[in-house]
């Protein structure tokens, strides 16, 4: 089955499937533990963004961190489906069209989010959400696009 794929091919195979076993272990994560483990990423990252966070007292803290807990977690969401885009398109053989390889990628994300968001329909406190299959879709284009780009700056000037 593997014997046409390169190794940096096998590499990102297993890379994408990694990263659909991360997608799916974060999405069984019932709503509250899912809530604070987003909460605590939301204090992190206004530790490191939001100047003098550290100094303010503990309900100005919870304040912020609940203001950029929506952005957290939809970010993580483009990040997740983004990076499973980028393991997909490099698992692919070379021999196939950019075009082939790119649309492959952002369909298999689609078609994952997609399956991700009715998964956690049966999770409890969780709820499939359109936008965020919207929000997955489009972090995984951006990332391709991004590759796209790099791939035919890297034509040209061959």
């Amino acid at each position: 089955m593997f014997k046409n794929l390169a190794f940096h091919n096998k590499i990102s195979m297993v890379l994408a499937i990694s990263c659909f076993i991360f997608i799916f272990s974060m999405s069984a994560r019932p709503a509250d533990e899912s809530t604070e483990m987003s909460h605590r990423v939301g204090k992190i990252c206004a530790s490191v963004f939001v100047p003098g966070f550290n100094q303010m007292s503990d309900a100005r803290q919870e304040e912020i961190a609940a203001k950029i807990d929506f952005p957290v977690r939809k970010t993580a969401h483009a990040t997740e489906f983004g990076l499973l885009a980028l393991t997909l398109f490099f698992s692919f053989s070379e021999d196939m069209r950019l075009r082939k390889r790119s649309l492959l990628s952002i369909l298999i994300s689609f078609l994952y989010a997609s399956s991700d968001e009715i998964h956690q329909l049966f999770v409890p406190g969780r709820a499939g959400m359109f936008r965020d299959v919207m929000i997955d879709t489009g972090g995984a284009s951006f990332m391709i696009m991004i590759i796209t780009i790099i791939k035919l700056i890297r034509i040209k000037r061959q």
